[in-house]
């Protein structure tokens, strides 16, 4: 009877295993809260500075709300790092697993726009998803067009012609 030498090694590898991931992700939010915020949206590199922020209307009511957002679930991260570093049998190294997050780009400033878009964050109080206000306002080629649909010319969407698309945009 009894469990046998085999079933402490199991229970100690998971142990490590568990221990291992837990450090994982708490060094990954580590990682989040010492990146340096960029001066506009890596997305759609809106600004505060951009006019369309400084109204505080619709989705900027608060601003452009800049803020290093994490963009993927940790966990499959984790998973996938384990997997492809053979880790274990190899030692966990920690430089491998901040390259790894960097070439999964978890990490990014992102506007309270794009974090809504993405289902991030939430809009917000008193502005609705569904009112356009996620899609007003973007610099670039997209503040022009955002003026040529606002003045009624939808049928002349030039999405496909992108001359200066993005020298004048936010920023400023």
């Amino acid at each position: 009877g009894g469990f046998g030498p085999l079933a402490g090694l199991c229970g100690r590898a998971w142990l490590m295993t568990a221990r291992r991931r837990i450090r994982m992700t708490r060094m990954a939010e580590d990682r989040c809260s010492r990146l340096e915020r960029s001066l506009t949206c890596d997305t759609c590199r809106v600004s505060e500075n951009d006019p369309f922020v400084k109204t505080k209307a619709g989705i900027w009511k608060n601003g452009a709300q800049l803020r290093i957002r994490c963009l993927v679930e940790v966990q499959p991260l984790v998973l996938g790092f384990e997997q492809h570093h053979s880790v274990p049998p190899l030692e966990f190294d920690p430089d491998q697993w901040f390259a790894w997050l960097e070439r999964h780009d978890a990490y990014k400033t992102m506007c309270i726009r794009c974090a809504c878009q993405r289902g991030l964050e939430q809009p917000p109080a008193g502005v609705s998803m569904d009112q356009g206000s996620l899609q007003n306002g973007s610099s670039g080629a997209g503040l022009a067009r955002q003026g040529a649909l606002q003045g009624g010319a939808e049928e002349e969407d030039d999405s496909d012609d992108e001359e200066g698309g993005g020298a004048g945009g936010g920023g400023g």
